[in-house]
C-alpha cells in the first residue's frame, strides 16, 4: 500500500466491497489500494490493483478525467499496461459499480432455481 492514502467516497466504498469479497474467498487474491504499476518505462497510478492476475480499476472523478487531454492520458496508460499484459476496469462515476457488483453475482456453477406460479 502507498504512504499516500487519500481516497474520494467513491474510492471509500469500492474499497470496503472489494474488501468483503476477499474476506468471503469470492475474490481469491489480495486487492493493493493506490498501486503503482509499471509498462515497460512507464509507471501508471491505479486506484486498486490485484496484482496477481494483472487487474487494475480506476475510478475516474470529473475533476482529473474529465477534459479530452485527460482522457488521451488515460487512453495512453491503458494502452501501456495493456501492452504489459494488464486489464484495466474504468468507472466514470464510482455510481455504477454500486448498483452490480459483479464479484458477488454467483457462478454459473452456482444457478438457483426459480419457482415456477403455476
Amino acid at each position: 500500500m502507498s504512504d499516500r492514502m487519500m481516497f474520494t467516497e467513491a474510492e471509500r466504498t469500492l474499497l470496503l466491497a472489494l474488501n468483503e469479497a476477499f474476506r468471503a474467498g469470492t475474490i481469491r487474491h489480495p486487492i493493493r489500494a493506490q498501486f503503482t504499476a509499471r509498462a515497460g518505462e512507464t509507471e501508471v497510478w491505479l486506484d486498486f490493483a490485484i496484482p496477481a492476475v494483472r487487474l487494475g480499476v480506476q475510478i475516474d472523478g470529473e475533476l482529473f478525467h474529465s477534459t479530452a487531454e485527460s482522457r488521451k492520458r488515460d487512453m495512453e496508460q491503458d494502452k501501456a499496461l495493456a501492452a504489459d499484459g494488464w486489464r484495466v476496469v474504468r468507472f466514470t462515476d464510482g455510481r455504477s459499480w454500486q448498483t452490480s457488483r459483479p464479484w458477488s453475482r454467483p457462478s454459473s456453477g452456482s444457478r438457483t432455481r426459480r419457482r415456477s406460479r403455476a
